[in-house]
């Protein structure tokens, strides 16, 4: 048998860092003479190679093995080259040869979840067939969970080697399937940018904690760390190692304590310092009076206690999946991770500066300085959390883009459809079906971040806030407006997703609009004196529709950390679509949620409740949105027709609370020219209905506002439970066309 071995990651196939020096080592018999031969050979393709490529043997050399048989090379810097090299180490009695090697950009694809799910799992199986030819593709597929068949457990301390990998080439499709679809996608569109091999060390894994990615010494070192891994009940030391306890330490744990401060927001923390996150140049400013506060909100979390797995011990992906590649030379690394940790954003923040410092001990980067690429968190009603606890989290990482050790770029994802396949193996709630697009954004931002150019290297994000009397001037990041820039969606044409409040601290839905491609101004009609707004400040903020340069969603963001009352997003208030996603159910505290029960997916905005009739969007709109909601009815005279709106997403604090308000409104056109009557319809949390008295419905074919004031209402309007209108038409055959729902806005009601 064969002494003569070089550790798992060479091996045929592979991929090395291109203008980097890259160290190659294995192992022999002691104190043996090894011999290392570096080729590169033409490829046997029609195009031609580069002119600065040279061929045959590129690099040789002789080194003696330690006693423990440990030999080690250092390959010197090579150019990036389609055309195929051969390593070939010898020793007295043995050879191992390593054929196909290119030389390009090499990736480290680490985190949970959502960059474990598979291609066969997502959206990306969709364009293998369009890679049938991308042969220069290298992905090096690790145990899922880090064991093999030699080690069966997860180790104490850091391996040597990698368990269970091998070199997979993007041409075969078969072991594709089961590749990271988000490092695929990922390597697929670099490769179609740069036009040179890329590699991905895919060792992502499900289930894990930012703590199993780190080292024990920072853990142990670190008070902070170390009790938060004993409050979630994962810490482990050597003697219980694996061992499945429920060990807790005594006493009081709570975020804000410890020593943690209260992180100010991401867009800020550039500001403050006169400077643009892009950039050293001083930007003229007039900031909202309120731009920093501390968070009363994390302060009261605590973080969640959590069923025990070996992989989600401290250390124990670092050992497996990390330590094993000390010295790697490569481009960067794509992180995507959290799911498991965003209970503790600030605890997180933290966290990820250890790692991103652990990044930059372990690889070794060609631009001295590593390149991270990082996603934001899908939507997910998260166990034991409020609706805008992961707006928090995702907030926390728009703040690390600024402070981590590395030159970093952020994902948005928040606009991607939300669906699932209940057949996938791995494709549930927590991990969405998209991810080609995931995988294209951190291409692009990767690109952006290398080139050093103008081009995007982070998703779009404010820069400055300017008051202009009632209204709200925002500017973003020169990148994010290059080309054509700022702009709205699949061909929207209302600007969403923002809401603005005044000193009462009630945001409410606002309006707003793009000021010559590069601004955005905000405001609402009700209110003159604004102090602070947010965009997409919510778990489930599909809505927002703001797109920069590259076509990647603006970082949602808000001006400050006050303590307020969200009455947004109430996705129904436009009546531009049918449904939106939602969970049929709510959980409460920390119940558990079936894996495969209780999916998300489309829920219906609006339903017709009672009657005879049909709700269709109609693309003749009426100069509001894309599209305005249709109800086509029949026998209205003998029974009339009533449509409910989907009150459980109407507010973050459900039910839905009209205190704010002075009055609702609804804008609709009448196409039939019969004259008809409406009401509204309410019920409150007791059970007591409220209907309005009708109103008229002229025979007009314009555009028509219907209001009911507040002295019109029903007595508690705090506690709403069902919103809905009820339609009696004589002429028995009809249809209504819906365009909005607005909401008078009362400043002042929470003066007392």
């Amino acid at each position: 048998m064969s002494k003569l071995r070089l550790a798992t990651i060479f091996g045929d196939g592979m991929v090395l860092q291109q203008n980097a020096v890259n160290r190659l080592y294995g192992f022999a018999e002691s104190e043996t003479e090894i011999s290392v031969e570096f080729e590169r050979f033409p490829a046997e393709r029609h195009e031609p190679g580069d002119p600065e490529t040279q061929y045959g043997v590129l690099f040789s050399e002789v080194e003696i093995s330690g006693r423990d048989g440990y030999f080690e090379f250092r390959l010197p810097p090579f150019i990036a080259s389609k055309d195929p090299c051969r390593l070939t180490v010898r020793s007295a009695l043995d050879v191992v040869v390593i054929d196909d090697i290119l030389v390009g950009e090499l990736w480290y694809a680490a985190g949970q979840d959502n960059m474990a799910q598979t291609v066969r799992d997502s959206d990306v199986e969709h364009a293998l067939d369009e890679c049938v030819n991308l042969r220069d593709i290298r992905l090096f597929q690790m145990s899922l969970d880090g064991l093999s068949r030699q080690i069966q457990e997860y180790s104490y301390t850091p391996l040597g080697e990698a368990q269970g990998g091998e070199w997979q080439r993007g041409d075969q499709v078969h072991l594709m399937r089961d590749q990271s679809a988000v490092a695929f996608s990922f390597a697929v569109d670099f490769y179609n940018e740069w036009q040179i091999p890329v590699g991905v060390i895919n060792a992502a894994c499900p289930g894990t904690y930012i703590h199993s990615w780190l080292p024990r010494e920072i853990i142990e070192d670190d008070p902070i760390i170390r009790n938060h891994v004993r409050e979630v009940r994962l810490y482990r030391d050597r003697d219980n190692w694996n061992a499945e306890i429920a060990e807790r330490e005594p006493g009081e744990y709570r975020y804000g304590s410890g020593g943690f401060r209260s992180f100010p927001r991401p867009q800020t923390i550039a500001l403050l310092d006169g400077r643009k996150p892009d950039g050293d140049k001083p930007a003229p400013l007039i900031v909202p009076r309120a731009t920093i506060r501390k968070s009363t909100l994390l302060q009261q979390m605590i973080p969640l206690a959590h069923e025990f797995s070996p992989r989600k011990q401290p250390s124990a992906m670092f050992n497996h999946k990390m330590a094993p590649f000390v010295g790697l030379s490569l481009r960067g690394v794509l992180w995507f991770q959290g799911e498991s940790d965003v209970d503790g954003p600030e605890y997180y923040l933290r966290a990820l500066r250890y790692l991103v410092d652990t990044f930059n001990e372990i690889f070794v980067s060609v631009d001295q300085k590593l390149t991270l690429v990082m996603s934001q968190l899908p939507s997910y009603l998260y166990n034991g959390m409020n609706a805008t606890g992961l707006a928090v989290f995702n907030e926390m990482l728009a703040l690390a883009r600024h402070t981590l050790n590395a030159k970093t770029g952020l994902v948005t994802l928040y606009d991607l459809p939300l669906s699932y396949r209940e057949d996938a193996s791995f494709c549930y709630a927590l991990t969405p079906y998209a991810k080609r697009e995931v995988g294209r954004r951190m291409a692009r931002l990767a690109s952006g971040l290398i080139a050093g150019d103008d081009r995007l290297k982070s998703a779009p994000e404010p820069i400055s806030l300017e008051r202009i009397g009632n209204k709200w001037m925002i500017d973003f990041t020169p990148s994010a407006v290059r080309g054509s820039g700022l702009y709205l969606r699949q061909a929207e044409t209302i600007l969403k997703g923002f809401a603005i409040c005044d000193r009462n601290r009630v945001f409410v839905k606002a309006d707003a609009r793009i000021l010559y491609g590069v601004r955005v101004l905000v405001w609402h009609d009700q209110i003159n004196d604004p102090v602070s707004l947010t965009y997409g400040f919510s778990a489930f903020n599909g809505d927002a529709n703001l797109l920069g340069s590259d076509g990647i969603p603006v970082l949602p963001f808000r001006v400050d950390l006050e303590p307020s009352q969200y009455l947004i997003p109430m996705p129904w208030f436009d009546m531009d679509k049918l449904d939106t996603f939602a969970w049929d159910e709510l959980l409460e505290g920390d119940s558990p949620r079936p894996r495969k029960k209780n999916l998300p997916g489309p829920k219906r905005l609006w339903e017709v409740t009672k009657g005879r009739g049909e709700l269709t969007l109609t693309n003749d709109v009426n100069g509001y949105s894309h599209s305005d909601l249709k109800l086509e009815y029949v026998n209205a005279d003998e029974r009339p027709i009533e449509i409910d709106a989907a009150v459980a997403l109407a507010s973050w604090y459900p039910p839905l609370d009209l205190t704010p308000y002075a009055a609702v409104e609804l804008v609709l056109v009448n196409p039939d020219h019969q004259e008809k009557r409406i009401q509204l319809l309410l019920e409150d949390a007791n059970g007591v209905v409220f209907e309005s008295p009708p109103r008229k419905i002229e025979d007009a074919f314009r555009q028509q506002i219907i209001r009911w004031a507040d002295s019109e209402l029903a007595n508690n309007t705090a506690e709403i439970v069902r919103f809905g209108f009820r339609i009696v038409d004589p002429g028995a055959r009809g249809s209504l066309i819906l365009i909005r729902v607005k909401l008078d806005y009362r400043p002042g009601v929470l003066d007392n």
